[in-house]
This record gives C-alpha cells, structure tokens and sequence, in this order.
C-alpha cells in the first residue's frame, strides 16, 4: 500500500523523438528543485532525482521503499560528466567509450560530490549511460548525474503498465513528479549488466545483463 498519492505531469516526445523545449526546461527545472522524474532507458523506466542533492536522492529512496544501505547508480551523460564525479580510469573509460550509451553500468571511485551514503558502496559509483537520447538530454540540461533505480518498490519486479508502476509507489500525499513517456524505448529485459574491474584488471560481471563479458574482454584487449 502506498501512504499517499502523486500528481503525475506526464511529457510526451515530439515526431522527432525529442522532448519539445518547454516540457524540456519543465523537467530539468523541477529535477533541479529537488524533485523527481520518470525517464525511460533500454532496460525500462527508471526513477530520477538529481544525484548531488540529498534530499532528493532520499526521497527516491522513500518512494522504493528500498534500505538505505543499499546505494543506487546514477546516469551520465557524457564522458565529461562521468569524469567530473568520478574517478574513471583507463580501462573503465575504454568500456564506457566503446559501449555506451548501452545497457552497462560500470564501478568506478567516487569522488565525493555525490550524495555519498545512498549512490556510493565502499568509497565507488555505478555509472550508467542509458541508450535513450531524450533522457541523455534530459541529464545533459541539467548538467549533474541523476540516480538510475528502476521504476518500482524495492524487492519487486518492473511490470509492464507505466502507470501502475508510479501509482504504487511510496508518495507523499500530493506530491509531483514529472515523467516523460517514450514508446518502444525498452528493448532489453534484463537490467543493465554491472561490471567492475578486478585489482589485477580482471573483468568482474557482478550482475549479468544485455552486454557480455566476453564484448567487455574484447573490447579491453582491443578487439
């Protein structure tokens, strides 16, 4: 059950499959005041706030009902923003070069200026690049990383009606979140896959998804 209910201000894409400028300032604005936004990645809907802003980022955690002590990943987008919050070293920026905008999220240290406790684990960040030019866009305005956490509370899996997914969330009563609806956007089912290099260099496939271990190796061997 929810506690309260939200106002959903939803934004629709133009032919073009860009968002029209005025729902575009829209979303950025309302992201930028601490508020949250449903954007759509390969892998499905995801629930944004902007990753540098405390309360916000607690607030997406409320909404999940999701532990505190399991930290989210956020969306970049581009390698610049990846850069300005994390550490990226050689061989993670090879991945993120060769593979994003793509379904792989890739551990790198953080350094600090994100909403430490709720998107860090052991001092590193999850860096996401979804393949979705509207949300690409969308995170490039606003200029900071967002969280990228799948639209639906902790534990359960991502249904199919948009809708349903954001009316059973955790709201506070009234609260509004703006969401941009984009058909055919979610081409994979599997979560992004998570990869993190190993002390020696190692590829380590901590969750599997859409993109292998083996297109990974390859493309660090220079394949």
């Amino acid at each position: 059950m929810v506690s309260g209910s939200s106002r959903v201000v939803w934004h629709g894409l133009m032919d073009n499959g860009c968002l029209p400028m005025a729902a575009l300032a829209e979303v950025v604005d309302h992201l930028r005041a601490g508020g949250l936004a449903v954007l759509p990645t390969e892998t499905g809907y995801m629930l944004a706030a902007s990753a540098t802003l405390d309360e916000a980022v607690h607030t997406v955690f409320r909404a999940k009902k999701r532990p505190l002590d399991l930290p989210v990943h956020v969306a970049v987008a581009t390698m610049a923003m990846a850069e300005t919050y994390a550490a990226v070293g050689r061989a993670e920026r090879r991945i993120i070069g060769a593979l994003c905008p793509g379904p792989v999220t890739t551990i790198c240290p953080a350094n600090g200026s994100l909403v430490a406790d709720l998107v860090e684990w052991q001092g590193t960040v999850g860096l996401r690049v979804p393949a979705t030019p509207v949300t690409l866009h969308v995170v490039a305005a606003l200029g900071v990383p967002v969280t990228a956490t799948s639209l639906n509370l902790h534990g359960l899996e991502l249904g199919d009606d948009l809708d349903a997914e954001v009316a059973g969330l955790n709201w506070s009563e009234g609260e509004v979140v703006h969401g941009v609806r984009a058909d055919g956007a979610t081409t994979f089912s599997l979560p992004s896959t998570l990869v993190r290099l190993g002390p020696s260099g190692e590829v380590e496939i901590l969750r599997a998804g859409p993109v292998t271990g083996a297109q990974i190796a390859a493309v660090l061997e220079g394949a």
